[in-house]
């Protein structure tokens, strides 16, 4: 295959894939992640701030892949990133461009692939363009706020134990951790609070295809944690955890 990668200031036609990258998002990502607050109120400034650092892979010319980043300025050790996760990530970039601080650090926002390309070693490619992305910028160090591919099968199961399955052959089991730590990521500790979904029973139900008839927590498809149903406040609330990993 021949693969090529452009970043959204390289892509003059960006108005014409854009149904192609809302499609290819539509099928990957579960429906109520994209209600998030944070990714409706900051992702016009993503792509108006760091135009470089989301970008499409192409074969030939179909996107095969999608990538969204961020710099910002962190100093301290990565065992000290927050429990906030992607939501603290996009906030602290945008803030620190805002404030004029020099950034030090890459944020890997999210991987896509298109699903029609997937199990092709795709997302490899990817992580080394972005490796090779942040030395050419000049940033020292990669943290992800890592969401595990198999961890919807498991929601019931806490993060801080999840993130320690193995395979028999003695490898890790959430093939997305695996693939980041082969790639020479380290894996820092479990950020409990990355992402927050929140909206009326109605919202969920549209978002989930299911009915929901009392208060209570419920297993929805897609999600890493039991979403709380509050029929008295009309509220649903979803808090998803995530893995810090690190490329130092």
């Amino acid at each position: 295959m021949n693969f090529s990668c452009m970043n959204l200031s390289e892509i003059d036609d960006i108005a014409r894939l854009q149904p192609e990258i809302d499609s290819i998002v539509g099928r990957t990502w579960p429906a109520f992640l994209l209600e998030n607050q944070v990714l409706k109120e900051c992702y016009g400034d993503l792509l108006s701030f760091f135009p470089r650092y989301q970008f499409c892979l192409f074969e030939n010319k179909e996107i095969v892949g999608i990538a969204n980043g961020i710099s910002l300025l962190w100093n301290d050790n990565v065992q000290s990133l927050p429990s906030g996760g992607w939501e603290w990530a996009i906030r602290k970039g945008i803030d620190d461009r805002l404030k004029g601080l020099t950034p030090n650090t890459f944020a890997a926002l999210s991987i896509t692939i298109n699903p029609d390309f997937q199990g092709k070693g795709l997302s490899r490619i990817i992580i080394e363009e972005i490796k090779t992305l942040s030395k050419k910028e000049g940033l020292s160090q990669i943290i992800v706020p890592l969401r595990p591919t198999l961890k919807s099968c498991y929601p019931l199961t806490p993060m801080q134990n999840y993130i320690t399955w193995r395979n028999p052959d003695g490898q890790l089991l959430d093939p997305w951790l695996r693939i980041h730590t082969k790639c020479g990521a380290e894996i820092v500790k479990v950020c409990p609070e990355s992402m927050r979904v929140s909206g009326t029973v109605s919202d969920w139900e549209t978002w989930t295809k299911m009915k929901f008839f009392e208060s209570g927590k419920y297993v929805i498809q897609g999600a890493l944690n039991p979403i709380e149903i509050s029929m008295e406040q009309n509220l649903g609330e979803y808090i998803e955890p995530n893995i810090w990993v690190a490329y130092l």
